[in-house]
């Protein structure tokens, strides 16, 4: 399962967000821009953090 890591590390960011209620644009600088880095760089053939894949919006701190 080669992508296993990356559900790991994907779930470990969202929980550390959750848990320190960042931002989405420091989600996206601290979790998502290396990890989407990585997999640019790699062999993979797939661009799985492609614009499809909308990042989430809004401000943790704001939510109700």
């Amino acid at each position: 399962m080669p992508f296993m890591p990356i559900l790991v590390y994907t779930s470990r960011a969202f929980i550390t967000a959750d848990f320190r209620e960042m931002s989405s644009d420091e989600f996206k600088e601290r979790y998502l821009a290396p990890l989407d880095k990585a997999l640019r760089e790699s062999n993979l053939s797939d661009d799985y953090l492609s614009k499809k894949y909308r990042y989430p919006f809004g401000d943790a701190i704001h939510v109700e």
